[in-house]
């Protein structure tokens, strides 16, 4: 078994349950890479408000997934996101 971590906000915006991955910024311009992400992390936390967020070099917010979803978060500032830490242990075939 394999231990990783990823970093997300799980947070409710107007009424909706979103959760925010941050992903490093190797992923930046990497649409198919992004997401393959995006879906792991639906079926992973069973929420279908996926966002992905990636810091640009001048360490300001990309955000990718719904359009209407990123919108909201654009009103918002993203460090005071209630970011944590979770675990993640994957079997070895």
């Amino acid at each position: 078994m394999t231990t990783s971590f990823f970093k997300a906000a799980l947070t409710e915006i107007n009424n909706m349950h979103v959760a925010i991955i941050w992903l490093d910024n190797y992923y930046m311009n990497k649409e198919e890479e992004i997401k393959k992400q995006v879906a792991f992390f639906k079926t992973l936390l069973d929420c279908p408000n996926i966002v992905v967020m990636i810091l640009d070099e001048n360490e300001k917010p990309v955000y990718f997934g719904k359009r209407e979803i990123i919108e909201l978060l654009k009103q918002h500032v993203w460090k005071k996101f209630p970011w944590q830490s979770y675990e993640l242990n994957t079997k070895r075939e």
